[in-house]
């Protein structure tokens, strides 16, 4: 089954950081599987990713907070961006001082 594209969105919280979820593509297969296709989200401050989820190959699904990185169970396309969105308010609330 062809991947479908679910959305390409772009949104700036200020002039410093903006959140990007670009071409997110899913398949029926795929959301039997557990699997997603494609995750390319991510969160940008001061010109820095600081939040990405992706996908790539040897990998499989993970994101990367800073510094860290972590495997990601990818379940349903809605639990992957209330995940993401969740961490980006949890990266700002923990970044308060800088102003995002």
């Amino acid at each position: 089954m062809k991947a479908e594209p679910v959305m390409d969105e772009r949104y700036a919280f200020d002039e410093r950081s903006v959140r990007r979820t670009g071409d997110l593509a899913t398949s029926a297969d795929a959301a039997r599987l557990g699997a997603c296709i494609q995750v390319p989200l991510a969160f940008v401050a001061d010109e820095v990713c600081v939040l990405r989820y992706d996908n790539e190959a040897g990998k499989g699904n993970h994101r990367h907070i800073d510094a860290s990185q972590e495997r990601y169970v990818f379940t349903t396309v809605d639990q992957l961006l209330a995940d993401f969105r969740r961490d980006i308010e949890q990266w700002r609330r923990d970044h308060e001082d800088r102003d995002f």
